[in-house]
C-alpha cells in the first residue's frame, strides 16, 4: 500500500486545490483510506474532506484544531489525527531534514502533492524542484497542483475574507467550495426574540471579552444543521443588537422557520447563503419587529420557500 500525503498552507492561493480532487481520481492510484494531509490550518481539512477523500491519517502543523474541523474529520471516517506542533525545531529544519524527518522517516511518504508555489523548510528555502529531487532520492513521487482561479485572480484566504466582509456571500461560498458556516452551542438568552414574535437560537461566535470582530456582520438567509434529519431554513443576524444593548457582545441570532423546540446547550451549524442587510439600530421595538418580519420574507424568497 502507498501513503498519499497532501501538503498545503491555508494562507497560500492553492488552499482549495485538494478539495477539487475527486475520490475517484485518488483511488485510481492509491489504496482507500491510506492518505495523509500536512496542513498549516485546520480549515484546509474541510476543503479536503469536501472532495470525498477518506484518509485514515491526518497531520496538522498547528495544534489548535477547532471543533468544526474535528467534526468534519470524524464524519469523513478518519481514524487517527496526528498533530505536528510548529515549534523552534520544526521551524529550523532544512528542506532536506524536513523531508527526511517528517515525510520519509515519520510518514513513509510514497506520493506527495503540493501547490505549484509551495515552499518549505527553514527560511522557505525549499521549492518544488528541490522536493522533486529529494523525492527521487527517497523514492516518493511529487505531483504539483496548479492554483485555482476565480474570475481574474487566484483563490486565496484574503479574497475569501474580503468577499465575506463585503457581504458577497455567493462569491465567498464559491471560493470556499461550500457555504460559509458558523457553529456553536446554543446559549440561554433574554428571550427578546420570543417577545417580538420571532424566537431565536443564540450562539457566541467569539471568545468572551474578545476585541476581535467576526468575519461577517448583518442579516442573512441561512440554513441550520444538527437539529433534525434535514437542514432548517431561517434568517440570522450577526451583530451586537444595538437596538436593545449598547455594549453587547457579538452574537449569532437565528430565527428558524417552522420550528418550535428547545435547543439550549445543543451544537448547531449555521450556513450562510445571502446577505439581506446591515445591522442597524432602530428607534423602537416596533420598528425592529417590522424589520425582522421583512427580513423573514426576503430570506424565504432567497431560499426558495413558499411565502
Amino acid at each position: 500500500m502507498r501513503d498519499f500525503i497532501e501538503i498545503t498552507d491555508f494562507q497560500d492561493p492553492e488552499l482549495d486545490v485538494f478539495a477539487r480532487l475527486t475520490e475517484a481520481q485518488l483511488l485510481n492510484r492509491f489504496e482507500p483510506k491510506k492518505g495523509m494531509f500536512i496542513a498549516e490550518s485546520p480549515k484546509v481539512i474541510q476543503r479536503a474532506l469536501a472532495a470525498g477523500c477518506k484518509p485514515s491519517k491526518l497531520l496538522v502543523e498547528r495544534s489548535h484544531c477547532n471543533q468544526e474541523a474535528m467534526e468534519a474529520i470524524e464524519a469523513c471516517g478518519i481514524q487517527r489525527v496526528y498533530i505536528l506542533r510548529f515549534n523552534e525545531h520544526l521551524a529550523s529544519l532544512s528542506p532536506c531534514d524536513f523531508v527526511k524527518e517528517i515525510l520519509v522517516d515519520g510518514l513513509h511518504a510514497r506520493w506527495v502533492t503540493v501547490g505549484e508555489n509551495f515552499r518549505f523548510g527553514d527560511k522557505r528555502a525549499g521549492d518544488i524542484k528541490l522536493l522533486e529531487q529529494l523525492g527521487k532520492e527517497f523514492h516518493f513521487e511529487v505531483h504539483p497542483m496548479p492554483m485555482l482561479f476565480h474570475t481574474h485572480a487566484p483563490i486565496s484566504s484574503s479574497r475569501i475574507r474580503h468577499a465575506l466582509a463585503e457581504g458577497d456571500i455567493p462569491t465567498a461560498n464559491y471560493m470556499l467550495g461550500r457555504p460559509y458556516m458558523i457553529s456553536g452551542r446554543v446559549l440561554h438568552g433574554k428571550q427578546l426574540g420570543r417577545t417580538l414574535g420571532f424566537p431565536t437560537i443564540n450562539q457566541r461566535i467569539l471568545p468572551p471579552h474578545s476585541k476581535a470582530k467576526p468575519a461577517i456582520e448583518g442579516v442573512y438567509a441561512v440554513k441550520a444543521h444538527g437539529i433534525g434529519p434535514r437542514p432548517i431554513e431561517g434568517v440570522a443576524c450577526v451583530g451586537r443588537r444595538p437596538t436593545v444593548d449598547d455594549h453587547g457582545e457579538y452574537l449569532l441570532e437565528t430565527h428558524l422557520f417552522n420550528f418550535h423546540g428547545d435547543l439550549y446547550d445543543q451544537d448547531v451549524k449555521v450556513e450562510f447563503f445571502s446577505k439581506i442587510r446591515d445591522e442597524k439600530k432602530f428607534g423602537s421595538l416596533e420598528e425592529l419587529r417590522a424589520a425582522i418580519a421583512d427580513d423573514q420574507l426576503k430570506a424565504k424568497q432567497i431560499l426558495g420557500l413558499r411565502i
